[in-house]
């Protein structure tokens, strides 16, 4: 919002249209009365945060592994820097998807549940 406040009686309008909807509605009273985010959707958003770390942290070994490989030519540098890239893109790609299949713990993807 722009931070303005409601006025009076956009405030009286909103007070009666809830408390219609209260006396219509008992399940959606409930609802609204008990209407709290789940210890499982703050775990799913903390562990979002760190698949992001981890999958940033193996991209720059990645890049780090690649120089490396690319300046000495060695078969081990050559064969970690594989594994950590696919790592990464597998990790990249999951991230992904849970944030397009709108299965992340965000805001919008709980509205849609």
């Amino acid at each position: 919002m722009d931070g303005r406040r409601l006025t009076e009686a956009e405030r009286r309008a909103l007070l009666e249209i809830e408390t219609r909807l209260r006396q219509e509605s008992r399940a959606l009273d409930h609802e609204l009365s008990t209407m709290t985010r789940s210890h499982r959707d703050r775990v799913t958003d903390a562990l979002d945060t760190v698949r992001g770390r981890v999958v940033l942290v193996l991209g720059l070994v990645s890049l780090v592994l690649l120089i490396g490989a690319a300046r000495t030519a060695s078969a081990a540098l050559i064969w970690a820097f594989a594994v950590c890239w696919a790592l990464t893109l597998i990790g990249a790609a999951v991230l992904l998807f849970r944030t397009r299949d709108g299965t992340s713990g965000g805001p919008s993807a709980r509205g849609r549940r």
